[in-house]
């Protein structure tokens, strides 16, 4: 017997492939149409290993992993593709045993030489089905301003390149008292079902809350440039609590100080005073047609359109009348 054919016999019963990092992926046999490659047929081209591959074949070709082979070698098939959107690191020793097979002049220059193969595919994440999953819950009851929250898992669904898809949600539920909701995302392409995905978690409403957008002291006029709206979890209020309106604060009076970032409540303002207790004021009232206006000592504080009592210090009788300026008050007849 021959060198040249004991060595073909030798390389002939050499594994196809070691199992690599991840080829757990990977549950069909290897594919081999190639015989051990003769001392002649070795490939004398400037062959070099690729930084890394991505397939999406159902196989991995010669070419996918080396630069510089020759046309024929390179759509060689080698190995299973990995799962759709996996990917699996091929070894030194794999390679150097894949290159000797198909008489390859290459080989690793170290150990840790590798190259990762992974599948193209094409994800339908989460915020896809996040998003159809939305469009259902509205309809069941959920209020737009509600954001999802998903338990965690794992959601995302692989399909080929290219591939036509729609999402179909079914059994929709939202629980306005705990906020729980569910349903089911299928995943159809091609008229097939790719995939199933149970969706589960919370959508908890947000309001917006009126905050300082600085300090605000007391006695201060609150003006629009001094708030500013947050969104915060409906859940967060304090039981009853209703959000206060903007423009329901904006020219009321700070009564006590608010720091900055802090939610503004209705409790925290007051009705601007005009007319304060202990100060003279004018009184005007209308007798016989005519307007006429006496001096007199407001007995309590009053805001625009409050009703206030007031002294008349030339009667020295106590009258009640309404709050309409600055230390101006009238009175009906």
């Amino acid at each position: 017997m021959t060198k040249r054919v004991f060595l073909a016999l030798l390389l002939s019963v050499l594994p196809f492939y070691e199992t690599a990092a991840g080829d757990g992926l990977w549950d069909e046999e290897p594919v081999s149409e190639t015989k051990p490659a003769e001392v002649h047929d070795i490939m004398e081209l400037p062959v070099s290993l690729k930084d890394k591959a991505v397939v999406d074949g159902d196989y991995i070709l010669l070419g996918d992993l080396f630069g510089g082979l020759d046309e024929a070698a390179e759509g060689k098939a080698v190995a299973p593709s990995p799962a759709l959107g996996k990917e699996v690191d091929l070894t030194a020793d794999w390679l150097n045993r894949l290159a000797r097979r198909h008489g390859i002049r290459w080989e690793a220059k170290n150990e840790n030489v590798k190259i990762t193969v992974r599948r193209a595919a094409n994800e339908v994440g989460k915020d896809e089905l996040l998003k159809a999953f939305a469009d259902s819950l509205h309809a069941a009851g959920m209020p737009e301003s509600a954001l999802i929250t998903l338990n965690k898992g794992r959601y995302g669904v692989f399909l080929p390149p290219e591939a036509s898809y729609e999402i179909k949600i079914s059994d929709a539920v939202y629980a306005p008292d705990t906020y729980a909701v569910s349903g089911t995302a299928e995943i159809v392409s091609d008229g097939k079902t790719a995939g199933t995905v149970e969706l589960k978690g919370k959508a908890v409403p947000y309001v917006k809350l009126p905050v300082a957008r600085r300090t605000l002291t007391a006695g201060q006029v609150v003006t629009e440039g001094d708030l500013v709206l947050k969104s915060v979890r409906e859940d967060s209020l304090r039981g009853n609590e209703v959000p206060a309106r903007i423009e329901d604060l904006i020219g009321k009076e700070v009564k006590r100080g608010v720091r900055a970032g802090a939610p503004v409540d209705p409790d925290d303002v007051r009705t601007q005073v005009m007319v304060s207790k202990g100060k003279f004021v004018t009184i005007s009232f209308t007798k016989g047609g005519i307007m006429l206006t006496a001096q007199g000592k407001a007995l309590e504080n009053g805001g625009l359109g409050d009703t206030v009592r007031i002294q008349n210090l030339q009667s020295k009788s106590v009258v009640q009348g309404v709050v309409t300026g600055p230390e101006t008050v009238t009175v009906s007849p």
